[in-house]
């Protein structure tokens, strides 16, 4: 275990400063497909790379 801050610093920021626009759409085409299996009707994504995000809801 690790205190927040080093976590976050360490651990979280490095490896989101390697995502992409295609890491986003994929893990949010994962997140919608996890949404319709359970039966989510509406979310809200506040990430990097929004447009990405958006795509992949219009594909779904």
């Amino acid at each position: 275990d690790l205190p927040l801050m080093e976590w976050l610093s360490t651990k979280i920021w490095p490896l989101e400063a390697k995502l992409n626009g295609e890491d986003i759409y994929w893990g949010t085409m994962l997140a919608i497909v996890e949404m319709i299996k359970s039966g989510t009707t509406t979310f809200n994504d506040m990430y990097f790379f929004m447009s990405q995000a958006a795509r992949a809801v219009e594909t779904s």
